[in-house]
């Protein structure tokens, strides 16, 4: 599952990013797991909507997010997936304005569990980078809530 996609031009993306980070008490194999199994995935990060996961170099992935009485459609293909270590996909969205972002999930060993550190960026405007530091951070709260259920 280890390899690489070329990296989209970051010129015509947004300045803004934002950095989530998170402590999981689950080992990094069950937290990778949970981002690219798409039955473990589903209960948190799609929030039970649909979802399809290619998770190597280059592979797609398509999510119904459901949310209140909701969903969002969002897409994008992985950059980089290096097992149980790091996920990079572009993220497009409602919330991205259409526009196409970067996301960066790593995943560290850590005494008790997983740090799980999530990085967006190439985001349109400040009000959007907040409200997806917002969605991210509870997002990561359902994963650890619902992991492996």
């Amino acid at each position: 599952m280890s390899a690489n996609a070329p990296t989209p031009n970051p010129t015509i993306r947004g300045p803004f990013s934002c950095t989530v980070p998170r402590t999981i008490q689950a080992s990094p194999e069950r937290v990778f797991l949970a981002w690219t199994d798409p039955e473990r995935a589903r209960p948190w990060l799609s929030n039970g909507g649909d979802l399809v996961l290619q998770p190597h170099g280059g592979g797609l992935f398509f999510l119904d997010m459901i949310y209140g009485d909701h969903t969002y459609p969002h897409y994008g293909r992985y950059l980089q997936v290096e097992e149980n270590r790091l996920l990079e996909f572009t993220w497009v969205s409602q919330g991205t304005l259409g526009k196409e972002s970067i996301v960066r999930v790593d995943f560290e060993a850590v005494a008790g569990g997983t740090r799980v550190t999530l990085t967006h960026r190439g985001l349109p405007d400040e009000k959007t980078c907040s409200e997806h530091e917002a969605g991210w951070t509870e997002i990561l709260q359902w994963l650890e809530e619902r992991i492996d259920t």
